[in-house]
């Protein structure tokens, strides 16, 4: 990994969107805010968001203990219902139901919002991303990134290629990786 991470390009991934806050959105965005990522997290249920920041609070209050750290990072950990953070994520990342029409909608609406450098990434381990995909205006930017459960404390990303990806934008999400 780190290999493919010296051969990306010098874009940087500050920002990460994620649409889904089930128990891999959440754990997701856990994941990335304790890495220093600034977060937002987005989904169409206020009982998921407000259970997703209720479990990162929990989270980082184990795992940090000073009250300094936890703070800074809920500050990172964003509830976005609206989906503003979009406009400036550096990567998305899609952990919804596993239903290929529900995906292939929400990448057709997401990649109209965000810059045309933005990684898109599937958290999907079933559905091809091809078929995903077909929807898209522009199918070389979307990128398999499958986290395994427990996100939060299970480093493991299977990085997922289709067949018209472009290079780049695979090495950029290795790289977040």
């Amino acid at each position: 990994m780190k290999g493919l991470a010296k051969s990306a390009s010098n874009k940087s991934i500050r920002n990460v969107h994620i649409v889904g806050a089930g128990t891999m959105g959440c754990d997701i965005a856990i994941h990335c805010a304790g890495k220093g990522y600034r977060v937002t997290i987005q989904d169409l249920s206020d009982d998921m968001l407000k259970k997703a920041k209720t479990n990162a609070n929990k989270f980082f209050t184990k795992r940090l203990k000073k009250p300094e750290l936890i703070k800074q990072a809920m500050t990172r950990f964003i509830i976005d219902k609206e989906g503003s953070g979009l406009s400036s994520a550096d990567v998305v990342i899609e952990a919804i139901v596993e239903n290929l029409e529900v995906k292939q909608k929400l990448f057709k609406e997401v990649e109209a919002k965000v810059a045309k450098d933005t990684i898109l990434a599937t958290n999907t381990s079933a559905i091809p991303l091809e078929k995903i995909a077909q929807s898209m205006v522009d199918k070389t930017r979307l990128i398999g990134l499958h986290f395994f459960n427990p996100a939060h404390t299970l480093p493991l990303v299977e990085i997922i290629k289709s067949d018209f990806v472009n290079q780049e934008f695979l090495d950029i999400g290795a790289k977040f990786v």
